[in-house]
């Protein structure tokens, strides 16, 4: 609307209070700052009284209407908040505001990352000292702001801040109103002091502390050290260790893990290595002997031999000595971290000199090199720590078994058998003999890459290394084989058992699934085969055979013939004339034979087939088999006009049919 044609009512002072006080009540951020701009225009003094006479009204609306900005969260209406903000300091009418109103503004800027407002907003709680921010409030504005390093400036000034007027404020009740820092705000602030790397500042925070009665703890030299670290000074770590010396604080792991970090990540591998070492040994003679030893010229990395880097080394060795067996022992995390540092920079010989050395600490019982390999392993560095193992070996320091089997899994994992073959061989050639299921993996790896001869040949290795039992790894690679449909392989692989049968037991099953195998790829030929080889190991085709071998000959479309032959032989299996075991018949053998027997209308073998049901007591499904008749062979002897050869029909081939129709419930 144009300003020149606006109703006098309408630029009425009191008007548009009410306009803003509803578009405050009514959430419209938009048309609130409309009313303010308009109220400005209209010189309205909005810290005067006007309507009740108090100012009551209008200091409200004013308070209401920043927090409205502020609430929203969007980066437009958080500017205008600023700029309403600055108007009331400058007019100085911060007094309109209550504390939580410039604290929901602070908050809301910290969470834009708008850090220097958010600063300011809360600068401008401090000054007003009836207004003193609450702890758990400042804290979590700390929190904000740390999670950013332009906003970790800020909040190491405002942390100083706090202290400043915890320390200056003089009068019994502003004093009362500001909360000093707890341990919890300390340590926020030294994360910060850590994120810039200014150690100076941190130094600072640890004497507020002490000034405020707080006892730095361990998370709080921790914090030191990375600000060092960050400022690349590690010639003032060993300052952090003589300042918890004279706190009476002992480095807990953490402490010393995190001195380690910074050790490396400055690139000083070799002086975490010795801290480790001197950590590790729990006695005076072990630590000097150490110190003795420490590393030789080849040993040493240092840029030029810097001076400053052995003096460092030499303090900090020297401070963790003093600690003696007051020092919890190292742990996994604690050989990783180092032993990451050194395949990181491959330096293997180095990893595996010091491996050598935890073997003469009193610790070692703490240290198994598999801790380190299982940690690294999951970075991925495989390939270096193989040469770690080699190396180890080279220093007559051989590994232990479980850094070999981690190593082998890892490899098999990939899968990368032939590495994991390698590792295998390593192991045994230093007097470590591998679990039988390290050998299972190695073999899964090969066949999982259709590399069935290799998975074979690991088998023969572990009968001839004498690594057993042999029969999970038989089933394993049997049911590979079985799976992906290679009964050549199973053969194979039987026939590799059958050269020495001591080591592993084969059992009938085996042949039987190699038996099934063969008969689904239709080669029945081989099938065979497979039972003659079957036989003449001394195993007896047993019922389970017979239905593969029956389902075979059904799949390929074979002659009837060579059904019948197969019943022939089953039928004298009933009664061995050797003395073996009869053959025991089962329900879905006879089934089977009776199917096929109806089906191309042999009556007289499915009588008998019939007949040894019975004698059994088995099931047979009479209305499959008389519908089968009903389908297949209705016609049969019911022609009215027969040849003569017809009606000279055996008699006896006529009373087979009548019985299996009569057997079936068909009328003859």
């Amino acid at each position: 609307m144009d300003e020149s044609n606006t109703p006098l009512f309408m630029m009425d002072p009191k008007f548009l209070t009410q306009r803003l006080l509803k578009s405050v009540e009514d959430e419209d951020t938009e048309e609130t700052w409309r009313s303010l701009q308009k109220l400005k225009k209209a010189g309205v003094d909005l810290y005067s009284a006007t309507g009740t006479g108090t100012g009551t009204e209008e200091k409200n609306v004013i308070a209401r209407a920043l927090s409205l900005l502020s609430a929203s969260g969007d980066a437009l209406c958080l500017l205008r908040a600023h700029k309403l903000l600055s108007r009331l300091n400058r007019d100085d009418k911060l007094g309109c505001l209550d504390g939580s109103a410039l604290a929901a503004l602070s908050m809301a800027y910290a969470k834009a990352a708008m850090f220097e407002l958010s600063a300011h907003a809360f600068r401008l709680m401090l000054q007003q000292k009836h207004h003193y921010p609450p702890l758990e409030f400042w804290k979590s504005i700390l929190e904000l702001w740390i999670q950013n390093t332009r906003g970790a400036i800020y909040a190491v000034k405002v942390f100083f801040e706090i202290c400043r007027h915890c320390i200056t404020v003089s009068t019994h009740k502003h004093r009362d109103a500001l909360v000093k820092p707890d341990m919890e705000a300390c340590i926020i602030a030294l994360r910060a002091c850590a994120k810039l790397g200014d150690a100076q500042k941190a130094e600072e925070v640890i004497t507020k502390m002490v000034r405020f009665s707080l006892s730095p703890n361990n998370a709080c030299f921790c914090l030191l050290m990375k600000a060092y670290e960050k400022g690349g000074q590690i010639e003032h770590l060993n300052k952090v260790l003589v300042r918890m010396k004279k706190a009476q604080k002992v480095p807990d792991r953490a402490t010393l893990n995190s001195l380690l970090k910074s050790c490396i990540n400055l690139g000083e591998i070799d002086i975490a290595a010795d801290v480790v070492l001197s950590w590790s040994a729990k006695s005076s003679h072990h630590s000097d002997g150490d110190s003795g030893e420490r590393r030789s010229e080849d040993e040493i990395h240092h840029s030029g031999g810097d001076s400053v880097e052995r003096r460092s080394e030499n303090e900090i060795h020297n401070s963790i000595r003093e600690w003696k067996g007051d020092l919890e022992p190292p742990c996994a995390d604690t050989y990783t971290l180092l032993l990451k540092g050194f395949l990181q920079k491959n330096r293997f010989t180095d990893a595996a000199k010091f491996l050598s050395k935890l073997y003469r600490t009193e610790n070692y019982e703490y240290v198994p090199c598999w801790l380190a390999i299982e940690g690294v392993l999951k970075l991925g560095l495989r390939d270096e720590t193989n040469y770690v193992l080699e190396a180890l070996a080279v220093e007559s320091t051989p590994a232990d078994s479980v850094s070999y089997a981690k190593l082998v899994e890892a490899y098999c994992k990939l899968p990368q058998p032939l590495k994991a073959e390698a590792v295998l061989h390593d192991a045994r050639r230093v007097g470590h003999m591998l679990s039988v299921g390290l050998y299972g993996c190695v073999i899964d790896a090969y066949s999982l890459l259709g590399d069935y001869d290799s998975a074979q040949r690991i088998f023969r290795e572990m009968k001839r290394v004498g690594v057993s039992p042999l029969e999970p790894i038989l089933d394993k690679l049997f049911s590979f084989f079985e799976k992906h449909n290679k009964p050549y392989m199973m053969f194979k692989l039987l026939n590799t058992a059958a050269c020495d049968p001591a080591p592993v037991k084969m059992e009938q099953h085996h042949w039987n699934r190699t038996i099934q195998t063969f008969c689904k790829g239709k080669l029945m030929f081989d099938a065979k085969a497979a039972v003659k080889m079957m036989k003449q190991l001394g195993f007896d085709a047993n019922a389970h055979t017979y239905v593969f071998l029956l389902g075979g000959y059904i799949l390929v479309g074979s002659k009837t013939n060579e059904i019948l032959l197969l019943w022939a032989e089953i039928k004298e299996n009933l009664a061995p004339k050797d003395g073996s075991t009869p053959l025991q018949l089962t329900e879905e053998l006879l089934n089977g034979f009776l199917t096929i027997f109806v089906k191309y209308g042999y009556f007289k073998n499915a009588l008998d087939v019939i007949a040894k049901m019975e004698e059994r007591k088995f099931w047979a499904d009479k209305e499959k088999y008389r519908n089968m008749y009903w389908q297949l062979h209705k016609d049969l002897y019911t022609s009215k006009h027969r040849s003569q050869r017809r009606v000279d029909m055996s008699q006896e081939r006529r009373k087979q049919v009548d019985a299996f129709k009569s057997w079936v419930g068909l009328s003859t």
